[in-house]
């Protein structure tokens, strides 16, 4: 029996799974805590030793629920975002690693910011926030540069691990896109929306010999908000529509989007908005907050499901400020010549998931329970009459 082993690298603990790589049941599992160092507040840190002395823990615990080793095909990697491992030029850690949630580096990013600002928004469209790589590593060179001076590699914590495991440093787009030091493209964002797939697509066949297929449907952007009692009674349907009844609101966001110049700083700006009172909230938090009524206007993302689980309705973004993020399949040009049904057939999925299908989904398999492989078949089936 094939065997896929998925370790996830928390904050708290580290977490490993076995599983049967055909049916994607769960054969075994073990979890491994380690210590939240805080030498200062607001400053968190780790030793990424422990992550190491966890991961062979919990894999020696699967193993040891029956598991065979030789079983194993695959191992996947997921962890917390945004830390800092620094090593020397002989792959030893200098210092413990900085954590996702510290927040030594206002400074630094204050300066990073005001420094490059155009850029950040014309190319990444995004600022440098405290918890990125960037502003670590800035931080280091001024606090610390005795330790600056011997950094040769600098990864992420799940990137570390894959070093431990195979001796080769890597990281995958979706995490580099959290330290600010990444631009894939280095194109600046058009202003016209609707130009971006063709301009992405061009772009990777030209270099990467890649297609990028006919997005999806959904375009997991941050929305606004609202109670669905309120959406109906005030006859909000955009963040126009609620613009003049703000001074009246109150608003929780994440830490994140309070910060971000294309969070609530900029959708300020854009709108004219103004709100009574802005908390910052944890997701999970905020969710409960609104739906027990403590607020009135939320952020969240287009897809998540929790909107339909404590019946919010999105506004619509009317002035179009929020950056796209929409979804599309990317296949090796290679792949599409080897298997020539595989396009047509990926194709077929092409604007299927809009942000409402999407939400229901994630609804169905983060807060019903239901298994990925059965939602994804279920909805293959009505979608597209696949069997």
């Amino acid at each position: 029996m094939a065997v896929l082993l998925g370790i996830d690298i928390g904050t708290t603990g580290t977490k490993t799974i076995a599983l049967d790589a055909e049916r994607g049941s769960v054969l075994a599992s073990a979890v491994a805590e380690y210590e939240l160092l805080t030498p200062r507040p607001g400053w968190t840190e780790q030793r990424p030793e422990d992550w190491w002395q966890a991961v062979i823990e919990t894999i020696r615990g699967v193993l040891a629920a029956g598991v065979d080793a030789a079983d194993v095909t695959g191992i996947g990697l997921s962890g917390q975002m945004h830390g800092s491992v620094f090593l020397d030029a002989a792959g030893r850690v200098i210092r413990p690693a900085l954590l996702w949630n510290d927040q030594r580096t206002a400074e630094q990013c204050e300066r990073i910011n005001a420094a490059a600002g155009e850029l950040l928004r014309d190319e990444l469209r995004n600022p440098v926030l405290t918890g990125f790589q960037a502003g670590k590593i800035v931080w280091l060179r001024d606090v610390e540069p005795e330790h600056f001076a011997r950094v040769r590699q600098v990864l992420l914590p799940k990137d570390y691990l894959r070093y431990r495991l195979t001796g080769e440093f890597a990281t995958e787009v979706s995490d580099a896109s959290g330290t600010a030091l990444l631009n894939v493209l280095k194109l600046p964002i058009p202003q016209d929306r609707e130009k971006i797939p063709d301009i992405v697509g061009a772009a990777f066949r030209e270099r990467f010999a890649c297609r990028w297929l006919v997005p999806l449907g959904f375009d997991n952007t941050y929305v606004l908000a609202v109670r669905g009692a309120d959406a109906r009674r005030n006859g909000w349907r955009s963040i126009s529509d609620l613009a003049p009844h703000a001074p009246g609101l109150r608003a929780g966001f994440t830490s994140e989007f309070v910060e971000r110049p294309d969070g609530y700083p900029g959708l300020r700006a854009r709108y004219g908005i103004a709100f009574a009172a802005v908390r910052d909230f944890g997701p999970e938090l905020m969710y409960e907050a609104i739906g027990r009524g403590e607020l009135d206007v939320a952020c969240a993302f287009s897809t998540d499901g929790r909107i339909q689980e404590y019946g919010l309705v999105p506004l619509e973004d009317d002035l179009h400020f929020f950056p796209p993020y929409e979804a599309a399949l990317v296949v090796r040009e290679a792949t599409l010549d080897k298997h020539p049904d595989l396009g047509p057939a990926l194709l077929r999925l092409a604007r299927k998931l809009d942000d409402a299908t999407m939400r229901r989904l994630n609804h169905q398999a983060d807060i019903a329970g239901r298994r990925p492989r059965e939602i994804a078949a279920e909805f293959l089936r009505e979608a597209i009459g696949n069997k």
